[in-house]
């Protein structure tokens, strides 16, 4: 993982933090320090994870001290391309003293490595820019030498003459990216292009607080342990809260850093400051102030989460926001907004309705989109009766769907992250009458199983569950739960992999999320590295090799428990054999899983080449094959759909934008897919019922 830096190109108006801005200036020479609430914080953290983590591993001592001491090294540089081998080498005397430190809440190593990568890394963004200065025609684009492209067990740089190198490399690399981009690119904008992005890197760590030096050195220790305990700064509590209950207090924008202004990037509608009217998205907030004639606080230059801090505010309070357009000769203009409750519908469950032919008639197929097992704790902990979830979401929209005469419903899980434990239980329970949903097993006490005891269903229908790499925990306790039920059909991709559950404790200076338990299919499978194996698979364009639990380290283990008795409600894998092969024929020559099928074969064949050439003909070379070679899949793509083919990218890029107007309420590929497997289920189901 890469050093912490909180300054983040995108995010919603739910950060709080508290820090000194930094300046930005040459010959920074500024060190970074813990502030009063860390060593206290530190030995919370580390006392709550030895004593009340799953593993319940205790030891803290040279050897485990050794082990932090290079996730430590990798999570500060972890491609091995600021700090110099002389620096490592010098870090060595620490490696047998992390654990003598962290028992005692010292910081002093860990902050004396951050400030030296922090250093280094000041340093050589200045040098980058000093260096793009001398031109294009100063770089070599014609050298034979090659670049490794994956750097994490490489040398450490020699010294400084080492590390000029690679990072001439890295420029290299860069500004062929730009040429291949674009033949038409002028050497003067590529400079121009490449130089702003240095400047807004040194910014980015200009910017840098104690919270960030203190949050990289502890989570070195938590990772330790498994990859889901980590310490939350204040900032990342406030944003976990919001994406759990999808609701915030403020204005309801989502911002994001440009350069050194922090810009409206998005009004999130029905939230203030899209009724307000003369709030426009691009807008560059200059100056907040909280009263009508009181001071304004320029923030040109602040952190995006600083200025987040500004203007979020309890509901009815308001804020004055002076604004500017970019490149605009109007006079900035100040607004007053009022703030509210904002509910953040977009990442809230949501329902369509797809028809797929059956012979002669159509069936009509209910989608229930659902991007994460949310839940409103707070709401919930004071007894709201309306709190939001999104259990009962998925119940209303059922509801919904039911009026709207569907045949069967596809619950899409994609991308779903996962969420509340207790939201995926109670989330089966909607379409099972009674019965075990999931297992969990803490470190220190008997496995607990969790009951359905409510035998009303909200659907008893045809049944699909859309997965994919990226369905993790909370969705897996779904899937799995329906698929060992029979109660309905997994399609998609095999999933992530996290079989592990966190708790969120209160520290002194944020929260640290702990892996407390690990929970099990109702069979007592563990779905830890193994996922959800879909019953019919699709083809995957994700490199395996940055997705899953399984490309972490400190992993816990997959393991199988006695589960406890259930009664199956159908026996699904009689369907399965024919579903597959009705699927494999239909899809055979389907432009859009042929697609697919040749891009997971590409994706493939990239992830064994480990070097990129540095010469400019051979790399356009490279393009131009690739660039053929993807016109003739797209176009194929194209014909099937009777709308190709085209004679070049570029017409290809036109095609595709009016193929994506014409489609934006038209089902995607996989999706279309599964309603069409579901048809075929309910036809091999009504089949089999006539033959009894």
């Amino acid at each position: 993982m890469h050093k912490m830096n909180y300054c983040l190109r995108t995010l919603s108006l739910v950060a709080i933090c508290s820090f000194s801005i930094a300046v930005w200036s040459e010959g920074y020479s500024s060190e970074l320090k813990p502030v009063d609430d860390h060593p206290r914080t530190a030995k919370m953290i580390v006392d709550q994870v030895r004593y009340n983590h799953f593993t319940q591993n205790t030891r803290l001592n040279d050897e485990m001290s050794s082990e932090i001491f290079d996730e430590y090294l990798d999570s500060l540089d972890s491609r091995r391309m600021f700090l110099l081998a002389s620096d490592v080498e010098e870090f060595e005397e620490h490696r047998f003293h992390f654990d003598d430190s962290l028992r005692l809440g010292k910081l002093d190593i860990g902050f004396e490595m951050f400030n030296r990568v922090q250093e280094r890394q000041v340093d050589r963004y200045q040098w980058l820019i000093d260096r793009l200065k001398k031109g294009i025609e100063s770089f070599d684009l014609q050298t034979d030498d090659m670049m490794l492209d994956r750097r994490k067990d490489v040398e450490w740089p020699r010294d400084e003459a080492d590390a000029d190198r690679l990072w001439e490399q890295l420029l290299v690399d860069r500004i062929i990216r730009q040429k291949l981009r674009d033949d038409d690119v002028t050497d003067d904008a590529i400079i121009e292009d490449l130089t702003g992005f240095y400047e807004r890197g040194l910014r980015y760590e200009l910017q840098t607080n104690s919270d960030d030096a203190f949050g990289t050195y502890i989570n070195a220790f938590t990772r330790w342990f498994d990859p889901h305990t980590e310490y939350l700064t204040l900032s990342q509590e406030d944003h976990f809260n919001t994406q759990m209950s999808l609701s915030l207090e403020g204005i309801g924008a989502q911002l994001r850093y440009d350069d050194k202004y922090v810009q409206i990037q998005r009004l999130i509608p029905g939230g203030p400051a899209a009724l307000h009217g003369k709030v426009i998205e691009n807008d560059h907030i200059v100056a907040v102030g909280q009263e009508a004639d009181g001071p304004r606080t320029e923030v040109v230059g602040w952190r995006l989460d600083q200025v987040v801090q500004l203007i979020k505010g309890p509901k009815g309070t308001t804020v004055y926001l002076e604004l500017a357009q970019p490149k605009s000769e109007e006079p900035n203009r100040v607004v007053a907004i009022v703030r509210d409750t904002v509910k953040l519908e977009s990442q809230a469950a949501s329902k369509r309705v797809m028809e797929v032919d059956n012979g002669d008639q159509q069936r009509r197929i209910g989608v229930i989109d659902l991007p994460s097992m949310y839940v409103d704790f707070e709401a919930k902990r004071q007894g709201k009766a309306d709190y939001r979830s999104a259990t009962r979401d998925v119940r209303k929209l059922v509801n919904e769907l039911l009026a709207e005469d569907i045949d069967g419903l596809v619950i899409d899980l994609r991308r779903n992250g996962g969420g509340s434990l207790e939201e995926a239980h109670t989330l089966t329970g909607l379409f099972i009458p009674t019965g075990p949903t999931v297992l969990v097993k803490p470190s220190r006490s008997r496995v607990s199983t969790y009951r359905d005891t409510n035998p009303e269903v909200a659907w008893d229908g045809p049944l699909a569950v859309l997965v994919d790499h990226r369905s993790a925990s909370a969705s897996e306790i779904f899937a799995g739960a329906i698929q060992d039920y029979g109660r309905g059909l997994v399609v998609g991709q095999q999933t992530f992999g996290k079989g592990t559950v966190q708790q969120l404790v209160p520290v002194r200076r944020g929260q640290l999320k702990i892996t407390q338990a690990k929970y099990y299919r109702i069979t007592g499978q563990s779905t830890q590295h193994l996922g959800v194996t879909p019953d019919i698979e699709f083809p995957s364009v994700v490199d395996s090799s940055v997705t899953g639990e399984s490309r972490f380290d400190s992993t816990l283990e997959s393991d199988v428990i006695e589960g406890p008795t259930y009664k199956p409600i159908d026996d699904l894998t009689q369907y399965i054999e024919e579903l597959d092969e009705l699927h494999a024929v239909r899809t055979r020559e389907d432009s859009d899983f042929v697609y697919l099928r040749a891009f997971e074969q590409r994706i493939l064949e990239d992830e064994k080449k480990s070097e990129i050439s540095l010469n400019l003909k051979t790399r356009q070379q490279e393009r131009d094959e690739y660039d053929l070679w993807a016109l003739g899949v797209e176009n194929a793509r194209l014909v099937g759909k009777s709308m190709g083919p085209a004679e070049s990218l570029e017409d290809l890029r036109a095609i595709q934008e009016e193929i994506d107007k014409n489609e934006q309420d038209d089902p995607d590929s996989i999706l279309r897919e599964v309603g069409n497997i579901l048809n075929d289920f309910i036809n091999l189901k009504d089949l089999l019922a006539l033959t009894e």
